[in-house]
């Protein structure tokens, strides 16, 4: 058995690796936060990219079915962006959704 000083001295290290391997963790998960942050950035800017060009698109041809086959999207996806600018779209072609 060892030295009460080698026990103590034990138990320090295991409270120093149990302490850098806390902060490590915590450091992962913020950089997976930054991450999962600046990927939503991007989807959002890319979304409101498309539903501008699909509110171009409309505004050309009138039909939003067709503005969704043109950036090639479904309709209901052409719906939602668009539905997220606000203002009235007809549907598809004829009014038709």
């Amino acid at each position: 058995m060892g030295s009460t000083g080698d026990r103590v001295a034990a138990r320090e290290r295991g409270w120093q690796k149990a302490t850098r391997e806390a902060g490590t963790a915590v450091r992962e998960r913020e950089r997976a936060a930054r991450r999962f942050a600046a990927a939503r950035a991007q989807r959002d800017a890319a979304e409101q990219a498309m539903a501008a060009v699909l509110r171009e698109l409309v505004d050309t041809t009138g039909m939003l079915k067709t503005a969704a086959a043109i950036v090639g999207v479904s309709f209901e996806e052409a719906e939602r962006l668009t539905d997220e600018l606000g203002g009235d779209l007809l549907p598809g072609e004829g009014g038709q959704k």
